[in-house]
């Protein structure tokens, strides 16, 4: 209900006085929020993706191997930049191991490039 009133007022505020009035007061009311939120609310194959945009490489995931039985499928992923792999996961669904190779390639890479 929150949310539906603040984004009520801000849309009439946009309305009222237009973009950079709209703007400055969101940035001043919500700044803090804002700036852990991009980080945040990133799963780690889109912060992975994204990472690689802004360098301009290229990134895939590579099915290893799928194990068990229908009822308990286990898959392994690779992801690979540029054709290499940087890092692997498991999971009980292909998007779940594609998540955990995303996380570990990506702190590969962060490793590799001296970001914590």
């Amino acid at each position: 209900m929150l949310a539906a009133v603040t984004e009520a007022v801000i849309g009439a505020v946009f309305l009222a006085h237009g973009w950079e009035p709209t703007r400055a007061a969101v940035v001043e009311a919500f700044g803090e929020v804002l700036d852990g939120a991009e980080t945040e609310a990133r799963d780690p194959k889109t912060a992975l993706q994204e990472h690689l945009q802004r360098q301009g490489r290229s990134l895939q995931y590579v099915s290893m191997r799928e194990s068990g039985p229908p009822h308990r499928r286990r898959f392994e992923v690779a992801a690979t930049v540029d054709g290499v792999p940087r890092g692997s996961g498991s999971g009980r669904s292909r998007k779940a191991a594609e998540v955990a190779a995303a996380a570990a390639a990506l702190e590969a890479l962060q490793a590799d490039e001296g970001v914590g």
